[in-house]
């Protein structure tokens, strides 16, 4: 049994009636839930039962969100670089989880050319707000239930077969009533004519991103998206792209609340196992700037975060409340046609949904954003290009320490230092 309450007894309830759900085969989990209120931001209960599946040896620190020393150091380093200790949340949020090769990178970049690096810095905080889904409103996933067809443009194709995949049931609480919700988001998928302003964030989002992965890493996540040999630069919406899941869950998702660790396919990738962990509140706004010397809050053991919980009933008598961890079987009955989520797409989903919570993206109203992203959007591309521009020289010269170094092109005229 599912049930809304608020706190941390059931005997404070004050929602509607808990919702009834039978339990399906579609995953290799056989508790039922429901995000439910709680009375505090982020907490971790050391009480909660884990969940069998769950090894916590195995899981490294950085998938914790606590950084290895290594990266501290080089956070140090970069900060000593740009001669500053604060940068943008988005900025700071995308070295938390980056490469560790890309972020040497951009400390020899930030060396021989740090107002580039800080122009860099600045620009990220729309990389966040583009993934979170919410640039286009009206694309927004519908609620369905197995008695009531969508009357979305969406409805068939794709989002029938994620249905069908999914058994038309969310896949973490098994409710019937369920949105069919993109993985990579519908926001950055476009239509192959006519370019417009979305051509520029999509392209603009993709080359954010070569700053913190290697390129490998990157040209197999356009790979998973980007299918079509005809129309390279238009983004596949397949059911590969889609999973089921609660609206309130969908929400929290979208909001950074949690992020999904996918792990490998078995072998006729009929299975796929991903982790849930919860992304714990930041003490910063999306606004502020950050010392580049701080460490996130960790999701180690978590079991709510924001007023949000999901309360499990593994037997009559115990309730335990979904933990940061715990993993869950993704299954298909048929991987050729109805293919499971995409794990490179997870992937990508399990990097930006972290940058998300950590720049504190989630939080607030987005009524702002559009007239942000009309503005920004007409010369973003034109400071990645040049941010991308070669140094002729990363050291100055000996004969003229104080002489700053040279670059290709100057710093765009348009944006401020």
């Amino acid at each position: 049994m599912a049930q809304e309450r608020k706190g941390k007894h059931a005997s404070e309830c004050d929602g509607p009636p808990a919702l009834r759900t039978r339990r399906q085969t579609s995953m290799q989990v056989h508790e039922t839930s429901a995000v439910v209120p709680s009375s505090t931001h982020s907490r971790s209960r050391s009480d909660s039962p884990t969940p069998p599946s769950e090894e916590p040896s195995l899981l490294s620190e950085e998938h914790l969100n606590i950084p290895t020393q290594e990266r501290k150091e080089l956070l140090a380093e970069l900060a000593d670089a740009l001669e500053t200790d604060k940068v943008g949340a988005a900025f700071w949020a995308c070295l938390q989880v980056c490469d560790l090769d890309q972020l040497r990178e951009l400390i020899h970049q930030a060396k021989a050319a740090p107002k580039f690096v800080s122009l860099l810095a600045r620009e990220c905080h729309a990389l966040p707000r583009l993934w979170k889904q919410l640039v286009t409103r009206s694309n927004s996933s519908t609620a369905t239930s197995p008695k009531e067809k969508s009357v979305n443009s969406r409805a068939s194709g794709p989002t029938s077969q994620a249905r069908e995949r999914d058994n038309s049931r969310c896949v973490f609480t098994k409710s019937s009533i369920f949105e069919v919700a993109h993985i990579y988001p519908h926001c950055l998928i476009r239509p192959a004519t006519p370019p417009n302003e979305r051509t520029e964030a999509i392209q603009s989002f993709w080359k954010a991103l070569e700053f913190f992965w290697k390129p490998e890493q990157i040209q197999q996540w356009r790979q998973e998206i980007f299918r079509s040999p005809n129309s390279p630069n238009d983004a596949s919406d397949a059911c590969f792209n889609l999973i089921c899941m609660q609206p309130n869950i969908h929400m929290a998702w979208t909001k950074g609340l949690f992020a999904l660790r996918p792990f490998d396919y078995n072998e006729d990738k009929s299975k796929l196992d991903v982790e849930w962990y919860w992304q714990p509140k930041q003490s910063h706004g999306p606004y502020d700037l950050v010392d580049l010397r701080k460490s996130p809050p960790s999701s180690r053991d978590l079991d709510e975060v924001d007023d949000y919980n999901i309360v499990l009933e593994p037997t009559p008598n115990n309730f335990a409340r979904l933990k940061s961890g715990h993993r869950f079987t993704l299954e298909t009955p048929d991987a050729q046609r109805l293919p499971l989520p995409s794990k490179a797409l997870l992937e990508l989903q399990w990097h930006l949904n972290r940058i998300v919570s950590m720049a504190a993206a989630g939080e607030g109203e987005d009524s702002d954003y559009d007239d942000y992203e009309d503005e920004r959007h007409a010369y973003t591309e034109k400071w990645v290009n040049q941010l991308q521009q070669p140094v002729i020289s990363s050291e100055p010269d000996s004969s003229a320490s104080n002489t700053p170094p040279t670059y290709y092109s100057p710093l765009p005229s348009y944006l401020p230092v």
